[in-house]
């Protein structure tokens, strides 16, 4: 039954074409970071070799084997949620259109966050040294409830994106091996909003919240929702690194989301229509990532403990105020003929990890499978408004 709550949680999500992290549009930072980025930290900017490149520095692209993925469909629930499934379940399924019941259920829920969303990273893609094009998604249902005793109030907030995107890197001599690229993505936002107040939030009361889960909500169409679009441009830079403490990899540098505006129409009352204007925050980072060989001498146990990946970032330019919000750090051991990975990281001063499991016949890729606990922000505005967050990503290999 708590499997069936998480799945109506994320139907909610989808097909109300609802959210992401929660913030107001004009704040929110586009995040496409993969599984084993979040677990690590969020350290990306030299750790991107594949189509996650195109989000987080396209002069990786340069690095990026031949492959095509197709969906790797992730679940995530912040851990308020996760405690309080059983309840929630029970609202949205065994007491389903029971009012009264619902009522109780309610009263008895403590105050806490509210945090859903589900990832598409990537809906597909294909890569080839040098060259690149994905789509990706993502989406989160976030806000607070609040209960007061004799009544309870439910805030949400959040949008769903779809990225397609495109780029190239090449390589040059500058003073060394220097890997540049470029990419281009175009962000289509929807956002939810309360229509007769147009703010991008809906509050509910206790009988808001009931009609809601029941499908009775604001309009039969669901939640009210309104489209913004722009197009954005990445570039990035990395060059080599062999150290004989830190292994051999890459540095780099990337600058993102530049000249990334949204536009867009909100309709409200009377069909009152208003022109939405948002800007995505430019980011400016720096980063390493390298792999140490833990055991270049002895081959049997090499197979058994193989590479060590680590990987820190530092953002120079970002919406976060703090210098330890805009510091990344991880690690990856590889294990068992680079079947399974153990992850491990510090974001904004908080531990998070996870892990990875590639099945394989031979050589023969056949079921991926990801486990993140990980923080991101989900309040309206940025600065330390940190929740942690469960996830699991499923995808076939290719």
């Amino acid at each position: 039954m708590i499997k069936k709550a998480i799945i109506n949680l994320l139907l909610i999500l989808i097909i109300g074409c609802i959210v992401d992290t929660g913030l107001s549009a004009e704040s929110q930072i586009l995040n496409a970071r993969s599984f084993k980025q979040k677990s690590m930290g969020g350290a990306s900017i030299a750790l991107s070799h594949d189509d996650t490149a195109l989000y987080n520095n396209p002069a990786g692209l340069y690095l990026a084997k031949f492959r095509v993925k197709l969906p790797r469909f992730g679940m995530h629930v912040n851990s308020d949620i996760y405690e309080n499934l059983q309840e929630i379940d029970d609202l949205l399924n065994n007491h389903k259109n029971n009012k009264n019941k619902q009522r109780t259920i309610l009263k008895g829920l403590p105050s806490q966050t509210v945090g859903i969303k589900y990832s598409l990273l990537p809906v597909a893609s294909w890569t080839w040294r040098g060259i690149g094009v994905a789509v990706m998604a993502e989406g989160t249902l976030n806000g607070e409830f609040k209960n007061y005793g004799s009544t309870q109030e439910l805030r949400l907030y959040g949008y769903n994106d779809v990225v397609p995107a495109f780029g190239v890197a090449q390589e040059f001599d500058l003073w060394g091996r220097t890997l540049i690229g470029v990419s281009g993505k175009y962000l289509t936002r929807s956002i939810i909003y309360d229509k007769k107040t147009g703010e991008d939030e809906l509050k509910q009361n206790t009988d808001d919240i009931i009609d809601l889960i029941n499908g009775e909500g604001q309009d039969s169409e669901g939640l009210e929702r309104y489209t913004v679009e722009g197009m954005g441009i990445d570039v990035g830079m990395l060059r080599e690194v062999d150290s004989k403490w830190l292994g051999k990899g890459y540095w780099g540098i990337t600058i993102r989301n530049m000249g990334m505006s949204l536009s867009g129409e909100k309709r409200i009352v009377s069909n009152k229509v208003i022109n939405v204007t948002d800007d995505i925050p430019i980011t400016v980072g720096v980063g390493i990532g390298t792999t140490i060989d833990t055991f270049p001498e002895t081959p049997v146990i090499s197979w058994l403990v193989g590479d060590l990946d680590i990987a820190a970032d530092f953002y120079i330019k970002s919406p976060h105020s703090k210098i330890v919000d805009n510091i990344k750090l991880g690690i990856e051991q590889k294990l068992l003929w680079n079947i399974l990975k153990l992850r491990a990281g510090i974001n904004a001063g908080h531990f998070v990890g996870g892990g990875g499991l590639d099945i394989k016949l031979w050589k023969i890729p056949l079921l991926h499978i990801n486990y993140a606990y990980y923080i991101d922000e989900v309040n309206k505005t940025l600065d330390n408004n940190f929740q942690s967050f469960h996830a699991v990503e499923l995808g076939i290999l290719f």
